[in-house]
Order: structure tokens, then sequence, then C-alpha cells
């Protein structure tokens, strides 16, 4: 990390490479590379390496949220929107992956407005720990 403050973006690069040949399983030098990818504005690179990342940790909840970040600045709301439907899979009960999925469907395509609509109403009826409210009086 050091290198990279000092902004020897190609020098970490290499040193991260060398750790990683070392130890192909370091979840932290996949993220710094993604991070530094990203800090130097190659939102491409950071998408490669989130990619690579979660092929082999593919439970990893914030790398997910991450790459459905990058896609949504990208405007590839495709792609961002598998990201968020992982997220959902594996945490059913966040309702911030849901809003975060609903508020895809209008841009990916405006006949999925009512679809938007239905999640974030579905939402709206969570309570903060993702249960269900009681809809009895």
């Amino acid at each position: 990390m050091l290198l990279e403050a000092k902004g020897s973006w190609a020098e970490a690069g290499k040193a991260y490479s060398s750790l990683l040949e070392d130890n192909a399983l370091d979840q932290v030098i996949h993220k710094r590379r993604a991070a530094m990818e990203k800090a130097q504005g190659n939102l491409s690179g950071a998408i490669e390496c989130l990619n690579k990342y979660l092929e082999i940790f593919m439970a990893d909840h914030d790398a997910w949220r991450e790459l459905a970040e990058i896609y949504v600045s990208l405007q590839m709301y495709k792609q961002a929107a598998f990201c968020y439907e992982e997220l959902i899979l594996s945490q059913p009960t966040n309702p911030l992956c849901h809003l975060a999925y609903a508020d895809l469907s209008p841009k990916r395509s405006p006949l999925r407005a009512c679809e938007a609509a239905g999640c974030h109403c579905s939402c709206s009826n969570m309570e903060p720990d993702g249960n269900k409210k009681d809809s009895a009086p």
C-alpha cells in the first residue's frame, strides 16, 4: 500500500502479482488490486480484477456490491442486475439488495418500471431486521 500511496502503480502491481504467485487465495491482495485499478480510473481493470476474485470467493457480498456499483457507473445495467441478483440470492432478507435491484429496473427497460414498483412495495413492507411486517391490526 506504500507504493500505491507514493503513486508507484506499476511497482505496486508487480508486488501484488508476486504475492499472488506465492498465495493465490489471498483475499486482501485480490481486493487491493481491484481497488488500485479503480483508484487509477481504470474501471475495466477493476471489473476484471473483481470478476477474477469472485470466481474464487463467490460468497463475498462486498465484492458483489462493489462490482454492481462499478457496472451502474458505466451504465452496464444488465451486468449490475446480475450482481444484485447474486446478492439477493445470498441475502434474501436484506432489503437494501432488493431496493438496489429495483432501482435498476426502470433503467434497464421502461416496461420494467412496474417490476421496480413491486420490489419497492415489497421492501417497504420489511422490518430493518429483514422480516416482514405483520399485516394484522
